[in-house]
């Protein structure tokens, strides 16, 4: 978003916003870029919209780039910028602006979804208190996971109307969707690697009682070889189980592998019971 704006010179909310934060980033000023809707001469506007958040001298402000840059006629940028919503109070910038997460409000008594509709936004200390501070430092530490389930909830605890929130919504899912697919694939592969390694090993096992077990080793650290292919292959099972019991939508065929570690798993029972009738009459001569 900020390549892309930087580079055509020209952007969209989006673009605009993730400048902006992307400046503070690199400037150690805490920020965010928010996603919500706006009122404009009296009217709501269902449309999102992007603006941002950064925290200046212990306290949070608000920031929309977007409607502080100037354009003439052919919708090109003026020479010059306002700054109308420039490092404005939370008090003042929810009379326009509104969340789709009522967090970044940054307001102890959060504006509803109705009552912003109405234009009543003033501070109600007659709500329900709601510490948006300790909630934050929460967000901060959270993973992005923890922090798109946390949001969903805020959202539709708070009855907005869906026909306002609902891409929100479905964006937040989609994200959630990507992360446990992402995870699922991570596993999988990791399942496969296990699996390799452990067949790499049971082939130098083979190789070696075909070599008529020379050099010689005793019993136990033979079977310690056969005992830690078990373990790798007890690894890429727990990993499957993990990605058949996802979340995604969408979840991985496991089938094929798991049947391949099966078959593995029994190779090796076989060869642990071999070496140890081997042995055995070997003590026994």
């Amino acid at each position: 978003k900020v390549t892309y704006a930087l580079e055509r010179r020209s952007g969209v909310c989006e673009n605009f916003a993730a400048i902006f934060n992307d400046i503070n980033v690199k400037c150690g000023i805490k920020s965010f870029v928010i996603e919500g809707y706006t009122r404009q001469n009296g009217f709501v506007n269902k449309s999102g919209h992007v603006w941002c958040a950064a925290y200046i001298n212990n306290n949070w402000f608000l920031y929309d780039p977007t409607w502080d840059a100037s354009y003439v006629n052919d919708g090109t940028l003026k020479n010059h910028v306002r700054s109308d919503y420039f490092q404005i109070s939370p008090q003042d910038f929810i009379q326009t602006h509104m969340p789709y997460d009522p967090l970044f409000q940054f307001l102890d008594y959060p504006v509803s979804y109705k009552e912003f509709s109405n234009e009543n936004t003033f501070s109600n200390n007659h709500k329900v208190y709601f510490n948006y501070s300790d909630s934050i430092a929460v967000f901060e530490k959270q993973n992005p996971l923890e922090q798109y389930n946390a949001a969903l909830l805020r959202i539709e605890s708070t009855g907005a109307p869906v026909s306002f929130v609902d891409t929100k919504v479905k964006q937040l899912k989609m994200e959630k969707e990507i992360i446990y697919q992402d995870n699922d694939v991570d596993l999988y592969n990791a399942a496969v690697a296990d699996y390799k390694s452990a067949f790499a090993d049971f082939k130098v096992f083979l190789d070696y009682r075909n070599n008529q077990f020379l050099p010689a080793k005793n019993s136990a650290a033979i079977e310690s070889i056969l005992v830690n292919i078990e373990k790798k292959i007890a690894s890429a099972k727990i990993k499957l189980e993990q990605v058949d019991s996802s979340n995604a939508t969408l979840v991985l065929n496991t089938g094929d592998i798991a049947k391949t570690l099966d078959d593995l798993s029994m190779h090796v029972a076989e060869q642990r019971a071999f070496v140890k009738t081997y042995f055995s009459a070997s003590n026994a001569k």
